[in-house]
């Protein structure tokens, strides 16, 4: 994951969201989610940085078992045809 790959995706779902200011955006400690670059595309849209606490992988966990759950019993299992499909 690059610095570049999460500005687009962050700038992607603040696009398509209605999004307040003071809005929450979580994320771990990864360097790309550290970055000036990022932090500033945040402080600029008026968003609130919470990052999960240093070396404590529980902060994620559900969302990390809902992921790979996703990923298991949708994504793998399928094979789309489009990704136009993919996305619906």
């Amino acid at each position: 994951m690059t610095e570049l790959l999460t500005q687009r995706a962050l700038k992607m779902a603040l696009g398509q969201r209605e999004s307040r200011p003071g809005l929450i955006v979580h994320s771990d400690r990864g360097v790309q989610y550290h970055a000036q670059c990022y932090q500033d595309m945040l402080l600029a849209n008026h968003c609130r940085p919470s990052m999960s606490r240093q070396a404590n992988c529980w902060d994620n966990a559900a969302m990390e078992s809902f992921f790979i759950r996703l990923k298991v019993e949708l994504v793998y299992a399928m094979n789309f045809e489009s990704i136009s499909q993919a996305k619906s």
